[in-house]
Formats: C-alpha cells, sequence, structure tokens
C-alpha cells in the first residue's frame, strides 16, 4: 500500500478488529493521498525522545 500500512492491518480496521495506530508518518501520507493541505505543518514527532506527554 502507498501510505505503507499492510493491507490486512487495514482489513482488520474496517473489521473492528483492531484500533488504528498510526504513526504521524503515516497520517502526513493518508492526507497527502487524500489532497488534505496543510498537515505537512505537523511535527514526525511530539515531545522529546523517550519521554510521555503528560500533563500534571
Amino acid at each position: 500500500m502507498r501510505c505503507g500500512i499492510p493491507r490486512a492491518t487495514y482489513q482488520r480496521w474496517i473489521s473492528g478488529k483492531a484500533e488504528p495506530r498510526l504513526t504521524l508518518v503515516q497520517l502526513k501520507t493518508i492526507c497527502h493521498e487524500l489532497g488534505i493541505e496543510r498537515v505537512n505543518d505537523l511535527p514526525d514527532d511530539f515531545g522529546p525522545p523517550g519521554r510521555s506527554s503528560q500533563t500534571q
């Protein structure tokens, strides 16, 4: 698949057997394929490497 998502994974999402968990790179690729603009303004990562984004 052009978005880097295996067909079997996509089929599990559609059937409800699995919850989609896209990387930002995959999301950006899908948006590009669909002609959604300005998605390239999104960063490839959120927060510093190795740390989760938790609010206190």
